[in-house]
């Protein structure tokens, strides 16, 4: 006769499996818990990237954009053949629509954002912009100067909340 092997324990009404003890439920439970604390970070920390991601771009945009708009300007006050860096007795500091040559923008600072006919851009709220113009060396463009050289940097910097989020920096020389 062949005999079958048989669980002691099952026979008789025992398990052999004892189930979780409390032990093994809180490391669990511990595990669960770093982990998902691990994993919240992550994901806030990739939300919180994405946002300073475009505040770059919208901060690029609008330093580009105020840039591109000065350096279309002549390089001097039209009609004459020298002046300071500045805007002149009839434009006004917080209009730019009237400025007619790039020195006109030194110091111009706007906040909210604005289109050149002063109306304020819409959703710009907290952003700010600044431009300086300022001489430098034909041979160095790193190098600023006091006297007119026939180069003039042009720099806009835009800030969020007061954060410098992008710089922008172009030249315009005298040459035709």
């Amino acid at each position: 006769m062949r005999q079958t092997r048989t669980n002691w324990a099952v026979e008789n009404g025992k398990s052999s499996r004892r189930g979780l003890n409390m032990v093994e439920v809180a490391i669990s439970s511990l595990i669960v818990g770093v982990m998902l604390v691990a994993s919240l970070r992550v994901v806030g920390q990739s939300f919180l990237t994405q946002r300073l991601n475009a505040d770059r771009a919208t901060g690029q945009f609008l330093a580009d954009s105020l840039l591109n708009e000065a350096l279309q300007l002549s390089y001097m006050e039209p009609g004459l053949t020298s002046s300071a860096i500045g805007r002149e007795a009839n434009e006004l500091a917080t209009n730019r629509s009237n400025y007619d040559d790039v020195d006109d923008y030194h110091n111009y600072t706007e906040s909210p954002p604005k289109a050149k006919n002063n109306t304020a851009l819409p959703d710009f709220t907290g952003w700010q912009r600044s431009v300086t113009v300022q001489w430098v060396n034909n041979a160095d463009l790193t190098q600023v100067l006091n006297t007119e050289s026939g180069v003039k940097r042009v720099t806009v910097q835009t800030r969020r909340n007061g954060t410098l989020v992008a710089t922008a920096t172009g030249f315009r020389s005298n040459v035709p």
